[in-house]
């Protein structure tokens, strides 16, 4: 009797498997004498004992099962019957392919992930690296514990399958599986296979069209090798389905040839759908689409649709909006006015003539007819952001906001399906450069991690160009190229203008980009390529350009742009008077003209008169946009004083638009920072953020960062502001409340002080850690974050140098401290590794002069020293004298010639002093008093006035603290006061008690005003002599400015931030043999910190009140 070598092979293999289980430990029971789908019911062991968890193996065995190999191992096809089987059964099953051979297993779960549809059958790729043996106890062990899905999974995987298609497919296939009666699974089967055809091959839309309707698959029409009767689901709802899948796809041919299927098959109302399908058939076959629509335009149910694809026929080829058919007018409104179609048609032809309004109500009207539909909501939007550029608008920000949203839900709805996302992506990147925010809308075409497009956004050519040309408009060259390669890669449409883009971003003269911009407009195919080429040309001055008149003519420039191009292009030619001309009729109407009419004014040099006239329009068209242009024109000419005023005015207005409001507080914080007003850049920063609390109220602190793109930028300024002032606790509740992570050097440097100064956690110890990561190029970052977490260290392990560092809350255990440890030395050898020539060091806590000797004398740059030092003392961590060590010079005289530009008449070497004294005695025939008391010991001891009294009443000091030292304390901060010079005598209180030095008149002197045509004197110390005014003699004093200057009097001052050195003003030597005593400059603490405050944020001062994003927070130096 023979036996069947295939019966023996598969005997084999499960013998094979059953050993492989029994060897790790599990209990294998095998089903014989029959074929229901499964061979092995395999219980689960864990040390020795049976778990009562199961799992089901398929065994196929022999080389003709690894005949399909995949990329990962070997694909194993399938028909319906096991699908259904398998996914539908109690227990996780596993497909398990024999290699006798090599005695080797290799086995995949089935699940609705694995398994992928053939269009016939199905399919699952068993990988090569999935071996049946111990290595893989532990996944099958999982694939048992995990909790099995109870009722009918085909069902699950049918909504599943639901949520990856078009709403116009989804809608036609939920109701046809709705119409199968539940008990009924044979007959909801072909429909719920048909759902995940679509879905699998959603990213091959038009493979999977082809697929059913050039090759219908025997699972879904019901044919026999003996009948090719449709005994399937209802035919024509299942062309319908095919057909809206098509039309979301954008495959017009397809679509077309799916609806005529439907029509065929007795879909209803049936002259609706072959006017549907006649629609479709207009892209590929006009003459084929005018037969169907004229068959069926005298119908109830086609005659709107049939006007609608009629009207367009007969118009193709023609310039201009189509015209409205008869079918369409105001007086057939009932027949159409419920047409979704329709409706997109008469929004299309009204944005044509630019009739906005009316193509917004139109495409408004068909969104609220299909709700969600992303076509509806792209029109939408394109429309609501081309009236944002026409005229005023009551809700333009509003407006603005809404096009952003409805972008945004359009691109993700055509995502989630793999859909044409880019149309929608486009329209988004335009309206985020209207907020503006130009690194925002750049992202919308830059894939991860750099931007947010996905895979097929990233490669939309068109997509590609848009972006590269904000890029070169906005300066960056090499981004603009790459997305310039990536368009002209997929596509070379845009390949001239791009070309032609990058000429003029380099700023090449205009003899060489006006060929250029010529080649691109030769080469332009569309009228937007056209446009965008003869714009730059008339920009260049060239007039008149032959197909600006053709665009024109055609309706597709309004009369206003035209306007203000042929504006530009005369006074590009230097004909001002012409180019008014042409805008003086539209500056009622377009806010084109107004803008284009201020920036000609201010290019002929009056700034005054061109933001008049953009207030003037701003009040006219109610644009405040308009207002903010006129406060960039204010900054270009540099009357700050004057854009303050105007921004706050605009800011106490309740009808301000909310991103008005925001750009106003930036640019207020931008210039609060230039001046040196930390108070008032902290305050600025804080009505940003409650400004946007109130637009959101919802949400909290820490999400506003993701609605808002400009909340971080206030968080930042805020904290900035607070750290500059001092105001530590203050700074680091704003970082926990809105949770922020640096992500640019100043950010962080600011970050890890105040991070240092609080409790340590592991977790705060670990986010120093990842600092050094993400700044791992940034030397001084990675330094300071890695000294930081080495004091954590240090504290952690002996608690009793908590003095020299923040303690732990709660101490650490071994583990963590052990894990922190091991990751600090990484993190240590990666900064040596890239930084060799320098190396992260802690000056925090040094109890002597020894390690401080250690550091300076391994440190060549003593500066980089002095800020680590520096830094140190603010943070309470060091002894303010090893700041001397660093200078080599007394550390409160630097800060006097710091805060307040002196050169103090004094000196703490007794010689000098004695020989100064002496000197300007000489030199002035009278007492010198010397007195460094009033700043040194208002900067050291503030607040000991009272027990200090004693000791000031026995010193000569200035004539204004004769009265007591604590008038003297107020008055060294008043405002203004550290310009002044002045003259003193010797106190009443000293002279009561017997001093010998003759007291003169009191008398305070002020810098004269210059004389008209005489330069004003400089202001010091008068000198007696020939042709000098002869005045009683007086002390000569050191000029003392308190760091308070210009701060309210009687509030805490501490001394100004110090950047990375000591900047300090040498007493010049008189031309005489012995030293005299010299003047000091005068100029405030708030003059000194405003210069370095100019130089620290030049990267910001270029940024408008309307446009940019701020590029830094800034941040002088440290809190000292």
């Amino acid at each position: 009797m023979d036996v069947a070598t295939t019966e023996i092979t598969g005997r084999r293999g499960a013998t094979l498997v059953e050993e492989l289980f029994l060897e790790a430990g599990w209990v294998p029971r095998e089903i014989k004498d029959t074929d229901i789908g499964v061979d092995f019911y395999v219980e689960v062991a864990a040390h020795g004992q049976g778990t009562g968890r199961h799992i089901a193996a398929q065994v196929k065995t022999g080389p003709s099962f690894f005949g399909t190999p995949s990329g990962n191992g070997w694909w194993f096809p399938f028909g319906d019957k096991y699908q259904q089987y398998w996914l539908n059964h109690d227990l996780p099953v596993i497909i398990v392919l024999v290699d006798l051979e090599s005695r080797t297993a290799y086995w995949q779960a089935v699940t609705t992930d694995t398994v992928r549809s053939t269009g016939e059958g199905w399919k699952i790729e068993v990988p090569r690296e999935q071996m049946l043996g111990n290595g893989s106890l532990a996944a099958l062990s999982a694939l048992a514990d995990a909790p099995r899905q109870r009722g009918d999974r085909a069902l699950t995987s049918f909504y599943d399958d639901l949520g990856m298609l078009p709403r116009e497919a989804v809608g036609l296939l939920a109701r046809l599986h709705a119409g199968v009666p539940g008990p009924d699974l044979k007959a909801r089967r072909p429909i719920e296979r048909l759902a995940a055809t679509l879905a699998q091959m959603r990213n091959d839309p038009d493979a999977a069209c082809e697929l059913l309707l050039n090759r219908t698959p025997r699972w879904l029409s019901g044919h026999t090798d003996k009948s090719t009767v449709w005994k399937g689901p209802d035919e024509d709802e299942v062309w319908l389905a095919v057909g809206g899948y098509a039309n979301e796809h954008t495959l017009p041919d397809r679509a077309a040839e799916a609806y005529r299927r439907a029509v065929d098959a007795g879909a209803a109302p049936r002259d609706r759908w072959r006017a549907i399908a006649g629609l479709f058939e207009m892209a590929s076959d006009p003459q084929r689409a005018r037969t169907s629509l004229e068959a069926v335009r005298e119908s109830d149910e086609g005659r709107v649709l049939a006007a609608v694809g009629l009207a367009m026929l007969d118009h193709a080829g023609k310039p201009g909006p189509v015209p409205v058919p008869a079918e369409l007018s105001q007086q057939a409104a009932a027949d159409w006015e419920g047409n979704a179609t329709a409706r997109l048609f008469l929004g299309e032809q009204a944005r044509r003539r630019q009739d906005l309004d009316e193509a917004l109500e139109h495409y408004q009207a068909a969104l609220d007819l299909c709700p969600g539909s992303a076509t509806a909501q792209v029109h939408v939007a394109q429309v609501l952001l081309e009236r944002l550029n026409t005229h005023a608008s009551a809700s333009r920000d509003a407006d603005l906001r809404r096009a952003v949203r409805l972008a945004e839900e359009a691109r993700a709805d055509r995502r989630r399906w793999a859909g044409p996302s880019e149309v929608a992506a486009e329209v988004l990147l335009r309206a985020r450069i209207l907020l503006p925010d130009v690194d925002a809308a750049l992202a919308v075409a830059l894939p991860e991690p750099d931007g947010e497009a996905t895979e097929r956004e990233a490669v939309a050519p068109h997509l590609a160009a848009l972006a590269a040309r904000i890029a070169y408009r906005d300066g960056r060259i090499e981004l603009g190229d790459a997305l310039a390669e990536r368009s002209t890669t997929t596509s070379p449409v845009h390949g001239p203008e791009l070309a032609a883009m990058r000429v003029t971003a380099t700023n090449a003269p205009v003899e060489k980009q006006i060929p250029v911009w010529q080649e691109a407009l030769r080469a332009a195919t569309t009228d937007e390529l056209r446009f965008v080429a003869v714009q730059q040309l008339t920009d260049l001055g060239q007039w008149p350009v032959a197909e600006l008149e053709e665009l024109r003519a055609a309706g597709t420039v309004r009369e206003d742009v035209y306007a203000v191009m042929a504006a530009k292009a005369h006074h590009q030619r230097g004909d001002s008077a012409d180019a008014v001309r042409f805008l003086r009729p539209y500056l009622r109407s377009s806010v084109h003209a107004v803008l284009c009419l201020a920036d000609i004014t201010e290019a002929d040099g009056n700034p005054d008169e061109a933001a008049a006239i953009l207030q003037e329009g701003a009040a006219r068209l109610s644009d405040p946009h308009l207002e903010l242009a006129a406060l960039d024109v204010l900054r270009r000419a540099n009357d700050h004083q004057a854009a303050r005023a105007q921004a706050l005015r605009l800011l106490t207005r309740s009808s301000t638009p909310h991103q008005i409001r925001l750009r106003l507080l930036h640019g207020l914080i931008r210039q609060a920072n230039t001046e040196a007003d930390l108070s008032g850049a902290a305050e600025h920063a804080l009505s940003g953020l409650d400004e946007i609390a109130r637009a959101h109220p919802g949400a909290g602190p820490a999400a506003l960062a993701g609605i808002e793109p400009l909340t971080d930028d206030f968080v930042w300024c805020r904290i900035g502001a607070l750290y500059n002032l001092r105001l530590w606790d203050e700074a680091w509740k704003v970082c926990e409340r809105y949770q922020v992570a640096p992500t640019q050097r100043m950010e962080a440097l600011i970050w890890i002080p105040l991070t240092a100064r609080q409790p340590w956690t592991p977790r705060g110890a670990h986010a120093m850690l990842d600092l050094c990561d993400r700044f791992a190029d940034d030397s001084l970052v990675v330094a300071r974050a890695l000294d930081a977490v080495d004091l954590a260290l240090a504290v952690a392990h002996d608690p009793d140098s908590a003095r020299f560092g923040s303690p732990w809350a709660p101490h650490p255990s071994p583990d963590e401290l052990s894990e922190l440890r091991s990751r600090a030395a990484r993190a240590t050898a990666a900064f040596q590794e890239r930084h060799p020539g320098d190396s992260p060091r802690t000056v925090a806590g040094i109890p002597g002069p020894a390690a401080l000797r250690a550091i300076l004398s391994d440190q060549a740059d003593l500066s980089e020293t002095h800020e680590e030092i520096c830094q140190a003392v603010r943070d309470g961590d060091a002894a303010l004298g090893l700041i001397a060590s660093t200078i080599q010079r007394p550390y409160m005289l630097s800060l006097v010639q710091r805060g307040a530009g002196l050169i103090p008449a004094c000196s703490t070497d007794p010689t000098v002093t004695a020989s100064e004294r002496d000197a300007a005695a000489a030199a002035l025939d009278g007492p010198v008093v010397v007195d460094p008391s009033a700043l040194y010991v208002s900067s050291l001891l503030p607040g000991r006035w009272d027990s200090l009294f004693a000791q000031f009443s026995a010193v000569d000091m200035p004539q204004v603290c004769t009265g007591t030292p604590r008038h003297q304390h107020t008055c060294a901060r008043s405002p203004g006061r550290s310009a002044r010079r002045w003259c003193s005598r010797r106190s009443a209180d000293a002279a009561s008690a017997g001093g010998r030095r003759a007291g003169s008149r009191a008398s305070r002197c002020s810098p004269p005003a210059p004389a008209r045509g005489r330069a004003p004197r400089r202001p010091g110390p008068r000198r007696t002599g020939p042709g000098a005014p002869r005045e009683a003699s007086r002390p000569a004093t050191a000029a003392a400015a308190g760091p308070g200057a210009g701060r309210t009097p009687g509030t805490a001052c501490p001394p100004p931030p110090i950047e990375t050195s000591v900047a300090s003003s040498r007493p010049a030597r008189s031309r005489t043999s012995h030293p005299r005593h010299h003047a000091c400059r005068h100029h405030s603490a708030w003059q000194i910190t405003k210069t370095v405050l100019q130089q620290r944020d030049r990267r910001s001062t270029e940024n408008s009140w309307g446009q940019g994003r701020q590029a830094g927070i800034m941040m002088m130096g440290c809190p000292s």
